[in-house]
């Protein structure tokens, strides 16, 4: 096994072993660079949606109870995230019945987008989705960790439906966002830890 030759001052020669010393440097190394420095990787996912109903001449859309009809038309889920797991969503959920006979018109715009800001190698990850559904016929669009950061998605989702008196309709339309950003792992500090008491173990063997 490969020593090495340490000599002192008042002359006497001593071998030791230095394969202890380069494998604990190793694990120091390593370990360093698996650390979270301070969370620097600011990760913003953002989900929305902007929605229309429209009726054709002669229909009219009756809200039920007990969530009656919007009071806005854009659902969105926003969340941003320097260390650690968070997650947003955002839904309106409701019935309708028509009075009427005719076509109803339904319009959602979607938006999906994930930004990273002060980028390090904290290995972040995202995953955003909207979601229009009627009566159980869903449309989507999401953004998963594939998709390169700094990424935005949009799309228009369109139908028409023919509807005629007394039909009752449950729609839903629903926004996710979520967003991780890596903290330091007990298991990794716990290494480093292990390294640095290592070498100064080996240090003072060394004085002595």
């Amino acid at each position: 096994m490969k020593t090495c030759t340490l000599t002192k001052k008042n002359k006497r020669t001593r071998k030791i072993n230095c394969f202890p010393i380069i494998y604990l440097s190793i694990i120091v190394i390593i370990s360093f660079c698996y650390v979270d420095r301070g969370n620097t990787t600011q990760l913003i996912a953002d989900a929305d949606i902007q929605y229309w109903i429209q009726p054709s001449s002669g229909v009219t859309l009756i809200w039920l109870s007990p969530y009656g009809a919007p009071s806005t038309n854009d659902v969105q889920a926003y969340v941003s995230s320097v260390g650690g797991y968070q997650s947003s969503y955002d839904i309106f959920a409701s019935f309708f019945k028509i009075s009427g006979t005719g076509n109803i018109t339904i319009t959602a715009d979607y938006t999906l987008s994930n930004t990273i800001i002060s980028y390090t190698p904290d290995e972040p990850a995202f995953n955003s989705f909207t979601e229009v559904d009627l009566n159980g016929d869903r449309d989507y669009l999401s953004l998963s960790p594939t998709v390169p950061y700094n990424t935005t998605k949009s799309n228009t989702f369109l139908t028409t439906l023919s509807v005629s008196d007394g039909q009752e309709y449950v729609f839903q339309v629903y926004a996710h966002s979520a967003a991780y950003v890596g903290v330091p792992e007990p298991a990794t500090m716990l290494l480093l830890g292990l390294g640095l008491i290592g070498l100064a173990g080996v240090k003072r063997k060394l004085r002595n």
